[in-house]
């Protein structure tokens, strides 16, 4: 996430101020179904915002409604997001902090800011009041504290019937917020939970656990989308009314829109249970497994939710720009191909039958290796959607008396298009100029084609967008919008090169899109390929998609080479630092000055690079270079993270001195001697015995709140893998 955004300003404003040392994300799904592309966008901020400032972000299941959630969406998002490129410090869940959300419960209870209350759910709707009417407070509202406590209490084991008594907070029944109208905080779910079992029979809101999840974790920046916007004055007022260890601060931002695409988990799990899709891996789902079943790379994810980057408005994001985006990152990586999707014959007349030769073609249209052979012979199949008995204006492919190029072969010229009764195209005759082959020869149009001796036939989907609309979201019946045959099921004549691909190798079949070869249904030698996405958009009606007749498709342009290093630059990146920082340096003199001097103290040339580029140009007078040497060391040795740098960077201009002198007068000395963190382990340890047994007993996942625990009691300063080690072997002791 690379473009300058507010949420950067603010995380950045926080480690400046010293309100945070280190930064500490968390992405919080609910296991209740698979991840869509919309989720990759809140992956891409969290675990980039962490990873941008030298911090942490934990993957937290927010399994707080056991009536939805099972254990196999817990495996696929933990699968999902490692394969987006992402690691997390942590896995926890909601259910690890569950004996710590009910002691919490009751301290709310006796400190008089939480009732138990007996109206229905429609009762309560029905005293919420309005934006402009305040709401009519409950009748148990002023309930003494020890009746309510009594009263949580019997929920708990099981005394009351579902839907029979709620804990509410007790804030403000008249609040401009309506969410702050004495909202639920627990209510009773007699369902076993897949983690838990029978263990509870009430659980927490997600409004009442987020916060305190986020609080016992050590989460410093829990990052939102939108619609948690009123929901943060809740937040708030649980940290605030909680004995909690740290206070996370919520920060919103817009969500992912993307045209033609629906995001609502509720409906996607009816497209997969009316088996309108043939699973969450549909190549047509926007699901990141139908993503992946289908071709995209989690590069073109990640790139894509960078292009779009964070703001704080809703908007709607142009489908194509996804396919553009799918298209720019398979440019570079798959090898090109010949295959007709819908053929008709091509006859080369002055060929003769009998010879049957291979071209030889490079994979690549701009490397001469490697290459592959190409079957020729003197009938060929070309797409049907490239030849006009009677052409249009503009139209520049195989038509009577018109010259096109066969891809890698010879010029031709069209001699006569033979059409059926119903005039159908049925086949092109054709007379090849021999001596064009390689040869300059020029010709308006080029058309793909496949030898018809040698062609192999191929199971492939042309995979269309599953809506029509671009809105299906705002649609009141979504399945009257779903595209008709928009798997595309049909057969692909190929080269024979392409029956050779293992799963999961991409190809663009030339003139017709990206592909790639299915990783579930190909076998080998017989690939099953998924359009990946077009060479352009070939959206178009559902009768023309019946048809199954792609859209004429032009090559993509080909991508400018940067232009060569200067002798400068060339020389910086031969000595390791980056192409971009070497072209500053060349166009700076100062600056590449200033980068040389480091060099010469000692510092890594990529370093050196590095700071005299990004932090060193808008400082007037920076430390003496010895000192920077000292200062770069201890970033690499991760003392420092990159913005804890620049604080220490402004001590230095500012007062003079040592750097390790800096670095503790700020405290921003990471603990990893393991001596040092040990107190804090064995003062949290201490303090939580019946955890500590409950851990030994099985209870393995409160593993993560000791290590939340531990962080947030020495500051923010211990390095969590020297927590988590000391913690595993303190607990795994007899």
């Amino acid at each position: 996430m690379s473009a300058s955004h507010f949420i950067r300003q603010l995380v950045d404003d926080d480690l400046r101020s010293g309100r945070h040392t280190q930064v500490r994300t968390r992405f919080p799904p609910e296991p209740n179904g698979h991840l869509h592309i919309g989720h990759a966008k809140a992956i891409c901020i969290n675990f980039g915002i962490a990873a941008e400032f030298s911090g942490t972000t934990t993957l937290r299941m927010d399994d707080t409604n056991p009536t939805k959630e099972d254990t196999s969406y817990v495996d696929g998002i933990a699968r999902d997001v490692a394969w987006l490129g992402f690691e997390w410090v942590a896995l926890t869940h909601a259910s690890d902090a569950f004996d710590t959300m009910y002691a919490w419960a009751e301290h709310l209870v006796e400190h008089g800011h939480a009732y138990v209350c007996h109206q229905t759910e429609d009762e309560m709707r029905a005293t919420r009041g309005t934006v402009t009417v305040p709401g009519t407070a409950s009748p148990w509202r002023d309930r003494p504290w020890a009746e309510s406590l009594t009263e949580l209490r019997a929920m708990r084991d099981g005394l009351r019937a579902e839907g029979s008594a709620t804990l509410r907070a007790r804030i403000d029944m008249a609040a401009h917020n309506m969410k702050l109208r004495d909202p639920p905080l627990y209510r009773i779910r007699k369902v076993d939970h897949h983690r838990t079992g029978d263990r509870w029979c009430i659980y927490p809101m997600y409004d009442y656990a987020h916060p305190i999840s986020d609080a016992l974790e050590g989460i410093t920046h829990s990052l939102c989308t939108l619609e948690f916007d009123n929901n943060r004055a809740l937040y708030d007022w649980v940290i605030e009314h909680c004995p909690v260890p740290c206070r996370p601060r919520q920060t919103e931002y817009a969500r992912l829109n993307i045209g033609f695409t629906m995001m609502s988990k509720r409906r996607l799990l009816a497209l997969v249970e009316e088996k309108h899709v043939t699973g969450w891996d549909d190549p047509r789902m926007p699901t990141l497994a139908g993503f992946r079943r289908r071709g995209v790379r989690p590069e073109a994810i990640r790139a894509f939710c960078e292009r779009v980057g964070v703001a704080r408005a809703d908007n709607l994001v142009d489908a194509d720009l996804l396919e553009a985006t799918i298209r720019d990152d398979l440019e570079p990586i798959a090898p090109r191909y010949l295959a007709v999707v819908d053929p008709v014959v091509l006859e080369v007349t002055n060929w003769p039958d009998a010879d049957r030769p291979s071209f030889s073609a490079p994979l690549w249209p701009d490397k001469p290796e490697p290459r592959r052979d190409v079957p020729f012979g003197r009938r060929l199949l070309v797409e049907r959607s490239d030849v006009r008995a009677t052409p249009e204006v503009g139209f520049h492919r195989l038509s009577p008396r018109a010259v096109v190029r066969l891809r890698h072969a010879f010029v031709v010229t069209c001699d006569a298009v033979e059409t059926d009764a119903d005039g159908r195209i049925t086949r092109v005759l054709c007379t090849a100029d021999l001596a064009s082959r390689g040869a300059p020869v020029k010709a308006k149009g080029t058309v793909h084609w496949v030898a018809e001796h040698a062609a192999v036939a191929m199971r492939a989907r042309l995979v269309e967008r599953l809506f029509t609309v671009e809105r299906p979201d705002l649609e009141e019946d979504f399945r009257s919008v779903l595209r008709p045959l928009s798997l595309g099921e049909t057969t692909v004549m190929g080269e024979p090169a392409l029956a050779a691909l293992p799963a999961g190798s991409h190809a663009q079949f030339e003139r017709v899109g990206f592909f790639v070869a299915d990783a579930v249904d190909s076998t080998p030698g017989a690939p099953v390929f998924n359009r990946v996405v077009a060479l352009r958009d070939n959206s178009r009606p559902a009768a023309a998609a019946a048809e199954r007749t792609p859209a004429t498709t032009t090559p993509a342009a080909p991508v400018a080479p940067p232009p060569p290093l200067p002798p400068v630059a060339a020389a910086w990146v031969a000595n390791g630092a980056t192409d971009g920082d070497a072209r500053a340096l060349a166009h700076d003199a100062t600056t590449e000055a200033r980068a040389r001097a480091l060099v010469a103290a000692g510092a890594p040339a990529r370093a050196a690079a590095a700071a005299a580029v990004h932090v060193l140009a808008d400082v007037p007078s920076p430390p003496p270079n010895a000192t920077l040497v000292t200062w770069l060391a201890r970033q690499a040795d991760g003392t420092l993270s990159a913005r804890a740098a620049r604080a220490v960077l402004d001590h230095l201009v500012a007062k003079g001195g040592d750097v390790d002198d800096a670095i503790d007068a700020l405290g921003l000395r990471q603990l990893r001697d393991p001596a040092a963190v040990m107190p804090f382990v064995a003062d949290v340890l201490g303090a939580h015995p019946d955890r500590v047994s409950a851990y030994r007993g099985g209870k393995t996942g409160l593993f993560g709140f000791f290590v939340g625990q531990v962080i947030a009691r020495s500051g923010g300063r211990a390095d969590p893998a020297v927590v988590a080690d000391l913690i595993k072997r303190q607990l795994d002791a007899s």
